[in-house]
């Protein structure tokens, strides 16, 4: 995970696993077959029961708009835990992917146990160590059936392994939100409005292998025709964090961005009210 977008989700969601699952208690439930058992029958019949969502076999990674809709799932119940009680075969879990986009699997353990992921033949290793503290989740460009294997070792005490899919494409933009966009080698536009004037920033990022230059500009609904606002610019490779920022007046405008075939761009839109005239 070597860039600023995803890495900022990781280090969440790594601190979301250690405090909630690490630190909670153990499961149990007192099981009564008759209304009328007595306390010592209840106390006898007592016994250790743990959530179905623990210990499974098998993951589903669900893909969601934002990185933040996915992390809201993983600390609301969708982070799954593996104890000593694990029973899957050979010590395989397998993931399976419901939706095409961004793919994220990560592992938190409470030791430095390296925890290796494979590809679908269960030969090929993607990432050696994926605990090591966030740095060193697997992200790539998944599709619909694609399938993974998280390898847990013999001897484990709680490790939870988080996963989902991100959405990698996308039409309009809404105030502080983060997108995520899978280059097609052409320019896709992306509508925006300015209810007062405003300061507006875009945060672009490149993700994963490819790194080439992006080109991006603005512009203005004027009269039902778009017009170009402001200056374009060509966002560099090596920059994680490229900002742009503009002044601008009321009216619908949008976002448009040239990003070679097959590279991963995260944008990230800002808009604040200005009292200054806008530029």
């Amino acid at each position: 995970m070597a860039r600023r977008g995803i890495k900022k989700m990781g280090a969440v969601l790594i601190a979301a696993g250690l405090s909630i699952a690490m630190c909670s208690p153990s499961v149990s439930a007192n099981v009564r077959t008759n209304i009328n058992t007595d306390k010592i029958t209840q106390k006898k019949t007592a016994r250790y029961v743990e959530p179905e969502e623990w210990n499974k076999e098998e993951l589903t990674a669900y893909q969601f708009d934002s990185e933040v809709d996915m992390m809201k799932y993983l600390v609301s119940g969708g982070m799954h835990l593996y104890n000593k009680n694990y029973k899957g075969s050979d010590r395989w879990v397998k993931i399976k992917v419901a939706d095409p986009g961004l793919f994220m699997v990560g592992v938190v353990s409470n030791d430095e146990t390296k925890i290796p992921v494979y590809d679908a033949s269960k030969k090929r290793i993607i990432v050696n160590n994926l605990n090591d503290g966030g740095d060193k989740e697997y992200v790539g460009i998944v599709k619909t059936g694609d399938e993974f294997y998280v390898k847990l070792p013999e001897k484990i005490d709680k490790v939870i392994i988080l996963t989902g899919v991100i959405k990698t494409e996308f039409t309009s933009m809404a105030n502080q939100k983060s997108y995520y966009e899978l280059g097609k080698g052409t320019t896709t536009y992306h509508p925006f409005s300015v209810a007062k004037r405003s300061k507006v920033q875009f945060d672009i990022t490149s993700i994963g292998k490819k790194h080439e230059k992006v080109g991006v500009y603005i512009e203005k609904n004027v009269n039902g025709t778009w017009k170009k606002v402001g200056y374009g610019t060509t966002v560099k490779p090596d920059k994680y964090d490229s900002a742009l920022l503009y002044g601008l007046e009321v009216g619908k405008y949008r976002l448009a961005l040239k990003t070679p075939k097959d590279q991963i761009i995260n944008v990230e839109y800002t808009r604040d009210k200005s009292k200054k005239k806008a530029a």
